[in-house]
């Protein structure tokens, strides 16, 4: 009988999560540097005017994290959040060099899931809604 409910807790504990709980972002490896303060040269991100590689943040006046945005070369790279002032995920996408890539998630102020995307070399492969209540 145990061994029989293990496939199903596996499955259970493995299953994305679409109703995240507000939690705060875990801190990124090396400081970053505040979004205001990066520039903008034509179509990438720029730091002491050269294009910019590392992450970036923003906060909202309340001092709640707004947005971490990952940057290579001056373009959006590796995983890019935002969170709702409430705390919880507003979207979260992955980019490559500059391109969507793979999963891109948008959620409600409430924490409920907006839509799913998925992406393929900046191409909309796919694009789901949860059934409204």
């Amino acid at each position: 009988m145990r061994l029989a409910l293990l496939p199903a807790l596996l499955l259970a504990a493995c299953s994305p999560n679409t109703t995240p709980s507000p939690v705060a972002a875990p801190a990124p490896a090396a400081p970053p540097i505040p979004f205001r303060q990066l520039g903008w040269d034509s179509d990438h991100f720029t730091w002491e005017g050269k294009p910019f590689t590392g992450t970036t943040t923003d906060h909202y006046k309340s001092g709640a994290l707004k947005c971490r945005y990952g940057i290579r070369n001056g373009r959006y790279h590796g995983l890019v959040e935002e969170w709702h002032e409430n705390g919880y995920p507003k979207t979260r996408t992955t980019y490559i060099d500059g391109r969507h890539e793979g999963d891109n998630f948008y959620w409600n102020p409430d924490g409920s899931l907006q839509s799913h995307k998925i992406w393929k070399n900046d191409s909309l492969v796919s694009e789901s809604h949860p059934p409204k209540p």
